[in-house]
């Protein structure tokens, strides 16, 4: 059973192994400590949501970030969007995935890493790359608007309650 299975199976049967997750492979772009509830999604989703009934509420979550198979310029010209729509105001953290196939088009096009560096000169919140959510072969589950706890530092993220309680049958 790969590690994403086990997670999960643990996350539904209430085991409490499940509520911290540690990211080896993970980088730490900026480092700290944030305590919110976790949204958010793919990168491509939350634009189009923007100034819809169904757009994502930043403020005091920790936000995560995910998609596929775009060009950076694409995800550069989507994170900018959310930027000027103001979605990073306010954030306590931001957990962005492995970004799987986003790759430039053209050589000299930059990293992942710059677009991040150009948009984030200097956060004042945690935020880590490159973690297992999303489109990846491990991934974690991630009950979004549960309360959680992100450490980018140790590259973590504790999830304050599973999502799921276990019901005495009595």
């Amino acid at each position: 059973m790969t590690q994403s299975r086990r997670q999960f199976k643990a996350l539904l049967t209430g085991d409490a192994r499940s509520r911290v997750l540690r990211s080896p492979q993970a980088k730490v772009f900026s480092e700290g400590v944030a305590q919110g509830k976790i949204t958010g999604g793919c990168l491509t989703l939350l634009c189009r949501s923007l100034k819809t009934p169904y757009e994502v509420n930043t403020r005091n979550r920790i936000l995560l970030i995910e998609d596929v198979s775009e060009p950076l310029y694409r995800i550069d010209g989507m994170l900018w969007q959310l930027k000027n729509a103001g979605k990073f105001k306010g954030v306590r953290g931001i957990i962005f995935g492995e970004m799987v196939n986003c790759r430039s088009q053209r050589k000299g096009d930059g990293t992942i890493e710059d677009i991040y560096a150009d948009l984030f000169p200097n956060p004042g919140f945690p935020i880590l790359t490159h973690c297992p959510i999303g489109h990846g072969k491990e991934v974690w589950t991630l009950p979004l608007e549960t309360s959680a706890i992100l450490d980018s530092t140790s590259k973590s993220l504790e999830l304050k309650n599973c999502g799921v309680k276990q019901v005495s049958r009595a």
